[in-house]
């Protein structure tokens, strides 16, 4: 199974993140929560194709102890949330698997072998992307998940192109960022 390695990540967003994974076998690269580091930070991020959870942390910002790069990108496979009250949790990972010990139970997640999509192309630029005046229509399972992820209210941004176009929304004071693809008639 390779080399194990303990890496510690932020358990809040990988449980939100992975709202957003898809569940469909056939885009099995999908089924999981995107996690690699870049430019400092630690990204997060999970997608179906119709909604994109995103979210990132100063890698800098984390304790000393807990600065350990990724050995790799990983895709981590969630078919269930990590039931914690920690913010953050100790994961055994190798090639294969990634593994968190929580009380007397330990919990194994299978890493996707796969290319997770260049999700930054599809992300609207929050400083370049207008405020969205217009609305298409979205699929409510898909608003359902963005107000659970903003506290049973909906992120004071949003930004939008057009109608057509995919809309970033967001709160300036939380770390997630969702895109909603609008519905095409």
């Amino acid at each position: 199974y390779g080399d194990f390695k303990m890496l510690t990540l932020n358990t809040k967003f990988l449980n939100t993140c992975a709202l957003g994974a898809s569940k469909e076998a056939m885009r099995y690269y999908l089924n999981g929560v995107f996690i690699h580091d870049k430019d400092g930070f630690r990204h997060y991020c999970a997608t179906d194709g119709h909604i994109l959870i995103y979210a990132k942390e100063s890698i800098d910002e984390m304790p000393d102890d807990q600065k350990d790069p990724l050995p790799r990108d990983i895709i981590l496979q969630f078919t269930k949330p990590i039931k914690t009250c920690l913010g953050r949790c100790e994961f055994v990972v190798n090639d294969k698997f990634a593994t968190v010990f929580m009380g007397d139970k330990p919990d194994s997640f299978n890493i996707i072998d796969g290319c997770f999509p260049d999700y930054p192309k599809v992300m609207p630029d929050e400083e370049k992307t207008p405020d969205a005046h217009e609305f298409c229509m979205f699929a409510p399972e898909y608003l359902k998940i963005v107000r659970e992820i903003f506290d049973k209210k909906y992120p004071e941004n949003f930004k939008m192109e057009s109608a057509t176009s995919p809309c970033l929304m967001y709160n300036d004071d939380e770390p997630f960022k969702v895109v909603l693809m609008p519905i095409r008639v």
